[in-house]
């Protein structure tokens, strides 16, 4: 919340006509002239002003709102001003659908009017509202740190099956490594599975450090979590030198830099573009993950990584020449069936059984 309202410098006890009125749009304006806003983003600034025109009751708040976003062109107009009011009302989105009638009371107005125009500054909507959920745990979201993608569930989902059969196993706990861990929900979501397992999770930002370890706190994961703020560069990573783990997991920065120009504006505004450039062909850090992943893992141990759209195929191929060590690549697709996750195995000992049971189904 002391982020939330840093943004506006408003006062509590203020009154939102006189102070929403005065607001100064010349810094928003000045950074979304470099995204090339809509014009109507600008009309939209004019209607907000009217919107003591309307009615107070969340029916009435959620259709008035949902024009202003299709007018300023915000993406999930309909989803934006659900998960805004609910935010604002602390109750969940389903619950609005029963309380149409129910009139807002001024304080929750200027909280929700203060929302609403961080939207139209083209914030997510995670970082508004302040936490979002991933897979089965809800975690603490702000700006830089990316906010976490539906599709990277499946990632999530990918590496607790991998782990699940040593888990149950009992014969030692499983570790897992993730490299560039963002916000943690990737290794979150695995430790809030599996009791067993520990993990060590790595970032170059000490922005995304922080929000892992607070995340960790939040879900009573802290003790068999590590977090090193540390970059992976041609010398590997120094801070795990000598470790050994079951798995790697990363969801790299994979966009081409020509790309980034042409993300979307939430993005471009309010995400780390460290941790989306992935060079001049998206797999910058990728092709040193596939060089020391090997090193990392124990025989037989897995590395599963998140890619962009059609980089999987590259990938397969890169895993195809010699000297990764890596073996076995499998592609997985995502929710909503496109080819987005790349699976490889360390080489096995000679001798020695599978420890990992490969029955997920891509």
């Amino acid at each position: 919340m002391q982020f939330f309202s840093s943004v506006f410098s408003l006062e509590a006890g203020s009154k939102v006509g006189q102070d929403m009125h005065s607001l100064k749009f010349s810094t928003i304006l000045r950074k979304l002239e470099a995204c090339q806003p809509h014009p109507n983003w600008v009309l939209s600034l004019v209607i907000h002003r009217k919107v003591h025109a309307v009615g107070n009751t969340i029916d009435e708040l959620l259709q008035h709102w949902k024009s202003v976003f299709v007018g300023a062109e915000i993406s999930e107009p309909e989803a934006s001003i659900q998960h805004l009011m609910g935010a604002s009302l602390q109750c969940s989105t389903g619950d609005l659908r029963h309380m149409g009638n129910a009139v807002l009371t001024a304080q929750q107005l200027r909280d929700l009017e203060r929302r609403c125009l961080c939207r139209l500054q083209r914030m997510p909507v995670q970082y508004i509202v302040g936490e979002w959920e991933f897979c089965d745990v809800t975690v603490s979201v702000r700006p830089p740190v990316l906010v976490p993608r539906p599709e990277t569930e499946r990632l999530a989902l990918l590496a607790a099956d991998r782990l699940r059969p040593l888990a149950a196993a009992g014969e030692r706990s499983p570790r897992l490594l993730e490299v560039g861990c963002g916000s943690g929900v990737i290794t979150l979501a695995v430790l809030h599975w599996l009791k067993q397992v520990s993990a060590v999770a790595v970032d170059p930002s000490e922005a995304a450090c922080l929000l892992t370890e607070e995340n960790a706190a939040r879900l009573g994961v802290s003790e068999r979590l590590h977090v090193h703020r540390a970059a992976l560069t041609d010398a590997g990573l120094p801070c795990i030198e000598g470790q050994r783990f079951d798995m790697v997991v990363s969801n790299p920065p994979y966009v081409p830099t020509a790309d980034l120009r042409r993300l979307q504006p939430e993005i471009l505004l309010y995400e780390d573009r460290a941790a989306l450039d992935g060079g001049r062909d998206g797999l910058a850090l990728v092709r040193r993950l596939l060089r020391r992943s090997a090193g990392w893992l124990r025989p037989g141990g897995r590395l599963l990584l998140e890619l962009g759209l059609g980089q999987p195929e590259t990938v397969v191929a890169l895993l195809s020449e010699p000297g990764t060590g890596l073996t076995r690549p499998q592609v997985h697709r995502d929710f909503t069936g496109r080819e987005r996750f790349v699976e490889a195995q360390r080489e096995q000992e000679r001798g020695r059984e599978d420890p990992f049971d490969s029955s997920v189904v891509s």
